[in-house]
């Protein structure tokens, strides 16, 4: 019975380092390939999210306004956390028109 063994010493770290630099390589590639499909998806999902809110607000104008609207307050009423704003407004101030049921 013939028994055949890995090289020890030099030949062998040298066999594993390539082996190694070999996998890493592989995992590099794959990974630059899903960043890639994933820019991909992201730019379609994008695209297609523009074209659906331009095919909204154009058919409604008013949904428009609200929903600007709407954005505006959750970016102004909401704050960063942590932090205190206090704001005076006229209840008659055109930014709250949306809050007047017009």
């Amino acid at each position: 019975m013939t028994r055949i063994g890995l090289p020890d010493g030099a030949p062998l770290q040298g066999a594993l380092q390539r082996m190694n630099a070999a996998r890493l390589e592989e995992a590099e590639a794959i990974r630059a390939e899903g960043t890639r499909r994933a820019l991909e998806i992201k730019a379609q999902a994008d695209a297609d999210a523009a074209t659906l809110y331009q095919r909204s607000f154009g058919r409604d104008l008013a949904f428009y306004d609200f929903y600007r609207a709407m954005q505006s307050y959750r970016t102004v009423f909401a704050g960063k956390p942590g932090s205190e704003t206090n704001m005076v407004l006229s209840p008659d101030n055109d930014y709250l028109r949306q809050f007047k049921g017009r």
